[in-house]
């Protein structure tokens, strides 16, 4: 039987639906009937446009408890996070190194990770920012863990490139390919000067 916790509760899934090979999608289905089972009321988004259409009216979500689930990778939850989201967020693992799920939220099988954000008070955290210039003028843009910048973003970002190449969308990817960037890297990059300025968070 449903708690009255749990009735008055909504859950937004959020997914890349080929994270880890295809599991984003196979896991986005899995919690949603096992949520629903229990009384959550529950929506999906499954594109870069419904993500922030949820992020934007999620805070008006009717409910004593609103959560958002990025399910996904490291690349989901950063997504997230700069779709600077007003209710608190979790990481359900799916993508290929779950960095963030592995240093942040403890690790359950999926009952056990619904019964722990569905109970579990939301806690503050730390974030990242820095900002560069785009084409179109200054960009700012928010981390969870870490920033690469040099040699390790050069491979990052080709590696990315080569991954939404043909329809703009991420396709699965695995570390092997990986290695075509990295080699093309190693052979190219130039290790140009960079400048950076630190601040705090009183400027």
């Amino acid at each position: 039987m449903s708690s009255q916790n749990e009735t008055s509760t909504w859950v937004g899934l959020i997914a890349n639906p080929v994270s880890g090979r295809g599991r984003g999608l196979k896991n986005v289905e899995m919690l949603e009937e096992k949520l629903i089972a229990r009384g959550v009321r529950v929506d999906r988004a499954l594109t870069i446009e419904a993500r922030r259409a949820m992020v934007e009216s999620a805070k008006n979500e009717p409910g004593a408890r609103k959560i958002l689930v990025a399910i996904g990778g490291d690349g989901t939850i950063n997504a997230l996070i700069n779709d600077q989201p007003q209710v608190p967020f979790v990481n359900f693992p799916s993508g290929t190194e779950n960095v963030f799920a592995k240093a942040m939220q403890p690790r359950l099988a999926i009952d056990g990770m619904i019964d722990w954000l569905l109970s579990a008070p939301a806690s503050p955290m730390d974030l990242g920012e820095y900002t560069y210039q785009g084409p179109t003028g200054e960009v700012r843009t928010r981390f969870l863990l870490m920033l690469g910048f040099g040699f390790d973003a050069a491979v990052v970002s080709r590696h990315h490139a080569r991954r939404t190449a043909k329809s703009g969308q991420a396709r699965p990817t695995s570390r092997f390919d990986y290695v075509r960037p990295l080699a093309h890297e190693a052979w190219n990059y130039k290790f140009p000067p960079l400048k950076l300025q630190f601040t705090d968070i009183d400027g």
